[in-house]
């Protein structure tokens, strides 16, 4: 059974009692589920017992940012896109790492109440989960080293940080 991921930006919607305290998801979560153009990216996964996969996910999408940090992150059954009635595009990706672009998929014409579902499904059902900096640090370096990050395409304040030429 496939599994999604998607970066978060904020954690203070990944607790609990707060949602609880205010009767339902924080409105600050839905920050996390920004579309452009009533689309959202998301990564498949088949297991998600295969923490070296999650991380190098989300290595190839910090890859893009100007320098390394912690990055907060859901998991969720893919189950609930059809469910809730959510389309479903498989677009390459666009981050440093050719074998992870492969496992990018677009959630298209998303209207509101899906991504409110979503949001919530996510919360209540999801793996809510930070890789800290110096994980991401090591893996970045490693992907970098083994080829697996296509140093043209990592962005070059970010290279400078990691002290790779």
């Amino acid at each position: 059974m496939p599994y999604l991921i998607r970066k978060l930006e904020k954690k203070i919607w990944l607790d609990i009692v707060v949602a609880k305290e205010i009767g339902g998801l924080q409105a600050d979560a839905l920050k996390n589920f920004k579309t452009t153009e009533n689309k959202l990216s998301v990564y498949q996964i088949e297991n998600i017992d295969d923490r070296t996969l999650v991380i190098r996910v989300l290595a190839a999408i910090a890859a893009g940012r100007d320098k390394p940090g912690e990055i907060d992150y859901a998991i969720f059954d893919s189950m609930i896109l059809k469910k809730i009635g959510i389309n479903v595009e498989q677009i390459e990706g666009d981050t440093a790492d050719q074998e992870i672009n492969k496992l990018h998929l677009d959630l298209t014409q998303l209207k509101a109440e899906q991504i409110l579902f979503l949001a919530e499904y996510v919360q209540k059902e999801g793996i809510l989960e930070r890789i800290s900096k110096r994980e991401i640090t090591q893996s970045l370096t490693t992907g970098l080293e083994k080829g697996k990050l296509l140093k043209s395409k990592v962005n070059l304040k970010l290279l400078n940080k990691l002290r790779i030429s």
